[in-house]
């Protein structure tokens, strides 16, 4: 299981949710997608599996996010390799 806490966010993936996750998000691109919210601040918008409930990023935030998930799947592969899975 992967656990991600960063900022106000957490998230839990097993494994294969992790890389199909991380893969998706990789396509996004902010300046693409953002849309300007109330507060004059352009934001990314990411949809959950909860149609009620949606994630949204400044683009300060959204790098973060990238960087902190594509660490974690460093971290993983390296677990894997310590544990002769690679």
């Amino acid at each position: 299981m992967f656990f991600i806490w960063h900022h106000n966010i957490l998230l839990n993936f097993k494994y294969k949710e992790f890389y199909l996750f991380l893969t998706h998000i990789k396509k996004y691109h902010f300046q693409q997608r953002a849309i300007c919210f109330p507060d004059g601040e352009l934001r990314l918008m990411l949809h959950t599996a909860a149609d009620e409930v949606s994630l949204a990023f400044t683009e300060d935030e959204w790098e973060d996010m990238k960087e902190v998930l594509t660490e974690a799947a460093y971290l993983a592969k390296i677990y894997d390799i310590l544990r002769g899975k690679e």
